[in-house]
């Protein structure tokens, strides 16, 4: 499975150990991970999706659409909410294809790329 950093490491530590980590695996195969998914509460008491992860080999397989729609029934509120930088394209694109519509920015996380905010309306 992808590392993509000591901070991202920590959150999924943390996530796996408070059992807001989906893993996905290979069809008929639960031993090989193919990408992951964290949902919490953690944005002002709204649900939200910090990470999404798929391979590098396995990515443009649907297995990023898989983890966000299961994190989706996951979620108990009205609302789940989701961000991305400006600049990341593939992420942008799944979130509007899940129906996920952008909510707002913060500058000033990541220098020169904006931080996106995203929304659904759930049916819970």
């Amino acid at each position: 499975m992808v590392s993509t950093g000591p901070e991202t490491d920590a959150t999924l530590a943390i996530s796996v150990i408070a059992a807001q980590c989906w893993l996905a695996t290979e069809p008929g195969d639960g031993a090989s991970p193919v990408g992951y998914g964290v949902l919490n509460q953690n944005f002002f008491e709204h649900y939200f999706v910090p990470l999404i992860v798929v391979g590098e080999d396995s990515r443009r397989r649907g297995i990023g659409i898989a983890i966000l729609r299961e994190l989706e029934t996951q979620c108990r509120g009205p609302k789940l909410f989701t961000s991305t930088n400006a600049s990341n394209t593939p992420m942008r694109a799944l979130l509007s294809q899940c129906g996920f519509v952008e909510n707002g920015y913060i500058d000033n996380l990541d220098e020169g790329d904006r931080e996106l905010i995203f929304v659904k309306r759930t049916s819970a």
